[in-house]
């Protein structure tokens, strides 16, 4: 029998019961965090934690730390004021396919450019012109920013008004002050390391790009970021009057300076058009593209050359040698101000430019070589610096020879003419003892040339009786005084009675094929031969083996 219950014991008995429930009810659910860590959250972003059926043992697990509150955003970019176009386009001078090309590439993904101009005390005119002709050209999406270096000016416009100006323009401008005058490879280099585009677009600061300049270069770059790629540089007055026609391919001559040269015959192609990239064995130096993490790669630029000159070969020679490509872009043009504006800073000391060619030379070409250097292009009294960094970026990389990148790159070069040359020397006429001098082409007579006594005991440089014989049967004259371009050939109509003129080397043959006979000594020319008529005179005519003034001899230097 049960009897009643104290009060007492119904409410101890009822809190005994609430208790037992909470702790099972606590024992199926979540574990409370360890001291001092928050309980967990479930973010937006990542899945919910697996639920365990019924039967499966609970595991504990640590709760994640807090999320790192997220950074404010950033303040949003100063607002410039609306651009409006400040110059007129010009006329447009890109063949057909170019256009066609043009609006298939307007739809590629293309990498972005960073526009590097260097300068020393360029004026406003030249400056700001360049600059809107890149902003007003460019595809915005393209042009990731404008760098700007200033190589030591001390022009007052180039201070806080050029940094006010900038601040107008609808796309982002940096400026390097680099303090002091270091030169242009410096400058470039400065530039390269400030820049944040996917390529760099080096350009002088007297330009007028042309419509659709940029994006087949972007496009070339694309395919593969070994090609350096140059536009067809076109000209312009310094009133900025786009004029057609100026530097496309470029070669070196014996000065080791930038040369225009035709599209070599290994390059040519059944269907070939101006949208085919166009390869060139160095650059004009000016202006050109490339991948920014390549051009460190491959080097940059020779930092310890000073002021200009001779860089432009340099890294044809490295980019080359070391396998990558230099390619002419023929879609892509711009004008330039040959010449330059008439202002700038000038060099402290002596002109480098002999140093840093002679840098170039014993980096990149072999011994046996330089000698054809040695002929022309005079070392340095003073040395030419320490070359050692150069020689181990050439180890690194792996670098071909020179021998390789004139067999490859350059075959049509005068180094390989001189080296497979079958005669050289002064040509001497039998019959009168007196020696042909086609003349200075300098002087544009293109009078025939004449025959006077041999200049055997004069110097090598500059005597332009000192002709070769190639393998070619061509005759190539030895570059008078004030010119490094050793190009000409002796050029003539076959027909009795023609005088011989010069023209550049071709290399086809037809007026420019002399035949020189070993056993006859005569100098055949198509059917005819070239003789001594007398006098001062020399010229074709028909051939007569027993007149010793129709025979010849070659004779060295004393």
């Amino acid at each position: 029998m049960i009897g009643r219950l104290h009060p007492k014991r119904i409410v101890l008995g009822l809190c005994l019961i609430g208790a037992i429930l909470y702790i099972v009810s606590h024992m199926k659910g979540a574990s409370p965090p360890p001291a001092g860590r928050p309980h967990d959250i479930v973010q937006r972003n990542e899945p919910p934690p697996t639920k365990k059926a019924h039967n499966e043992e609970q595991v504990l697990q640590p709760a994640p730390p807090p999320a790192k509150p997220k950074p404010p955003p950033p303040p949003p970019p100063k607002s410039r004021p609306p651009y409006h176009p400040h110059l007129t386009p010009p006329k447009d001078y890109r063949a057909e396919e170019c256009r066609v090309e043009h609006k298939r590439l307007m739809k590629e993904k293309l990498p972005t450019t960073s526009v590097i101009f260097c300068f020393c005390n360029e004026p406003t005119k030249s400056l700001y012109h360049s600059m809107h002709s890149v902003i007003e050209r460019s595809p915005p999406e393209l042009l990731h920013e404008i760098v700007l270096v200033d190589d030591g000016s001390d022009a007052p416009h180039i201070g806080k008004p050029l940094e006010d100006y900038v601040a107008t323009l609808p796309v982002p401008v940096k400026i390097v002050r680099q303090g002091a005058r270091t030169g242009l490879m410096r400058a470039r280099v400065a530039g390269a390391r400030a820049a944040t585009g996917d390529t760099l677009t080096f350009l002088d600061s007297h330009i007028s790009c042309s419509i659709g300049w940029l994006e087949p270069m972007m496009y070339r770059i694309k395919q593969d970021r070994r090609h350096v790629v140059m536009p067809k540089i076109d000209g312009a007055d310094r009133d900025f009057n786009y004029k057609p026609g100026g530097i496309e391919l470029v070669g070196f001559n014996t000065g080791l300076v930038d040369h225009g040269i035709p599209l070599q015959k290994k390059d040519h192609f059944q269907g070939m058009t101006q949208i085919d990239p166009q390869p060139s064995p160095a650059m004009a130096g000016g202006l050109f593209s490339v991948h920014r993490e390549y051009f460190f790669e491959v080097g940059a630029f020779d930092e310890k050359m000073a002021h200009w000159g001779g860089e432009n070969i340099e890294i044809g020679f490295r980019v080359w040698q070391c396998g990558g490509t230099i390619e002419l872009i023929p879609c892509s043009r711009v004008a330039h101000v040959f010449g330059g504006m008439g202002a700038g800073c000038g060099w402290p000391g002596p002109p480098p430019g002999s140093i840093n060619k002679w840098r170039a030379i014993d980096v990149w070409v072999e011994p046996e070589y330089r000698a054809y250097f040695e002929r022309f292009l005079a070392r340095p009294s003073q040395g030419i610096g320490d070359i050692s960094e150069m020689l181990k970026l050439k180890e690194t990389l792996k670098c071909k020879s020179f021998k390789w990148f004139l067999d490859n790159v350059y075959p049509e070069c005068w180094i390989n003419q001189l080296q497979s040359r079958k005669h050289e020397g002064l040509l001497r006429n039998l019959g009168s003892s007196m020696c042909y001098n086609p003349g200075n082409f300098r002087a544009r007579r293109q009078d025939g040339g004449k025959m006077e006594a041999c200049a055997s005991n004069r110097p090598f440089r500059g005597n332009t009786q000192y002709l070769w014989l190639t393998s070619k049967d061509e005759i190539l004259i030895n570059p008078p005084f004030g010119s490094d371009d050793i190009d000409q050939c002796l050029d003539s109509y076959d027909s009795p009675g023609a005088k011989a003129s010069m023209y550049g080397c071709h290399g086809y043959g037809g007026k420019q094929k002399w035949v020189y006979e070993e056993d006859t000594k005569m100098l055949k020319h198509g059917d005819n031969c070239f003789v001594h008529a007398g006098g001062a005179v020399a010229e074709v005519a028909v051939c007569d083996p027993e007149n010793l003034q129709h025979q010849w001899e070659w004779i060295s230097l004393s």
